[in-house]
């Protein structure tokens, strides 16, 4: 079963309908959909719909009912995205209508499923990326990891990208962290 981020999910859909709604001050985050207010009464319905189904699912979640509340939101992905999708359908004064956030939803709630494979677990932090091997040693009775990054890494690196150094300069450095 997947698991989601069902906050992220919440954050994600109030940030969406915000756009939609045009509603979102300049500068911040946007997700590129629309320019100006496109929200009629059908996406309504549906971000309302879904919006209920947050909540349970974070009711859950409160009792510590995590496989059940991610449950709650697979439901949206297998049910209550065809179901709506059927019913607009099926309805005659909405012929011809084609409800377009449902792909955008699917695809940016997808972003919230926590345990697919190869899930990124760690964002990178350094712009130049990391080139050396990780060194760890002990100090004091507490062991630390220290990691070069940037150009010129470490090891054989610089070796085969001397002419590469010359031209970019985004820069290195040293972490080093400690293991608790």
């Amino acid at each position: 079963m997947l698991l989601y981020d069902i906050d992220g999910i919440e954050q994600y859909i109030a940030e969406f309908k915000a756009e939609r709604e045009d509603k979102v001050p300049q500068g911040n985050r946007t997700y590129g959909y629309v320019k100006k207010n496109r929200l009629d009464s059908v996406e309504t319905e549906l971000l309302s719909v879904i919006s209920n189904q947050i909540k349970e699912a974070q009711e859950l979640m409160k009792n510590r009912q995590t496989l059940e509340a991610s449950g709650k939101i697979q439901e949206i992905f297998d049910q209550i995205f065809q179901d709506f999708d059927l019913q607009v359908q099926q309805d005659a004064d909405l012929a011809g209508y084609n409800i377009e956030i449902i792909p955008m939803l699917r695809s940016g709630m997808s972003d919230f499923i926590l345990n697919t494979p190869g899930n990124v677990q760690m964002r990178d932090v350094t712009a130049a990326g990391i080139h050396g091997n990780p060194t760890t040693y002990t100090m004091e009775g507490k062991q630390y990891v220290a990691i070069v990054y940037g150009a010129g890494g470490g090891g054989i690196w610089p070796l085969y990208y001397a002419n590469f150094l010359k031209t970019h300069t985004k820069g290195g450095g040293l972490m080093v962290f400690s293991v608790n």
